[in-house]
C-alpha cells in the first residue's frame, strides 16, 4: 500500500519506501539518517534513501548539494564537482540514491562528503509491481517544499579525515534486475531540484 500511495499521491501515511528497504540496506551496513548522530566526525560511513532535493547553485563552483530522506529523517550531502562527473547519472537520475562518504560536522551543520553515488531505485521499482503511476504532480503540495538553505559550504580539507570503521558495501546492492524479465512499473517519486 505504501508504494501504490507514493505512485498516486507521492506520499503515504503508512510508511515510509525505506523502511521496506532496511533489511536489505542494514545487511549491507547502511546506516539510517538518525544513526548519523552516532558516526564522528571524519568517519566514512554508508547511506541511502531517497533523492528529494538537487541543488547546484551558481556561486558553488560546480558543488552538488543533495538531501536524502528515509525513514528517520534527512541526510545532507555535498558532492563536489570531481565526483559529480563521475557520478553525473546517478545522481540526476536516482530516486533512491546510496551514498559512500566522510561525514563532515561544521558550525552545527553535518553533511557526508560524497566520494561513490549508486543509484539503487531498482530496490523499490522491484516492489511496485501491478502500481498505476500518476505522470502528473505539478499541482501536488509536496511540489510546493523548498530546499533548506545551506549555512556552510564544507572545505575539501576538512573532507579528508581517515577512520578505522569501514562503510556499507554499497556494490552489493547495485544488481539491477534484468529488464527483459521484469514487468515491473516505473515509481517516480519526483525530487526538486534547484539548479
Amino acid at each position: 500500500e505504501i508504494i501504490e500511495d507514493y505512485a498516486s499521491l507521492r506520499l503515504s501515511l503508512k510508511g515510509h519506501p525505506m523502511a521496506m528497504l532496511r533489511d536489505a540496506l542494514g545487511a549491507a551496513g547502511v546506516c539510517t539518517a538518525s544513526d548519523i548522530a552516532n558516526v564522528r566526525d571524519g568517519q566514512r560511513l554508508t547511506h541511502a534513501g531517497l533523492a528529494i532535493v538537487r541543488q547546484r547553485p551558481g556561486t558553488a563552483s560546480g558543488v552538488v548539494f543533495i538531501t536524502l530522506e528515509d525513514e528517520t529523517g534527512i541526510t545532507n550531502l555535498v558532492v563536489w564537482s570531481k565526483v559529480m562527473e563521475q557520478h553525473r547519472r546517478e545522481v540526476m537520475t536516482a530516486t533512491v540514491l546510496g551514498v559512500t562518504g566522510k561525514l563532515q560536522r561544521e558550525d552545527g551543520v553535518t553533511h557526508i562528503i560524497a566520494d561513490k553515488l549508486v543509484d539503487l531505485t531498482h530496490m523499490l521499482q522491484s516492489m511496485s509491481e501491478n502500481t498505476k503511476i500518476a505522470r502528473d504532480a505539478n499541482n501536488h503540495p509536496r511540489n510546493l517544499r523548498w530546499a533548506s538553505p545551506r549555512t556552510a559550504l564544507p572545505t575539501q580539507d576538512n573532507a579528508s579525515a581517515t577512520t578505522s570503521r569501514p562503510a556499507g558495501d554499497l556494490d552489493q546492492l547495485d544488481s539491477k534486475p534484468d529488464s527483459s524479465t521484469t514487468s515491473h512499473k516505473r515509481l517516480k517519486i519526483d525530487s526538486h531540484d534547484f539548479h
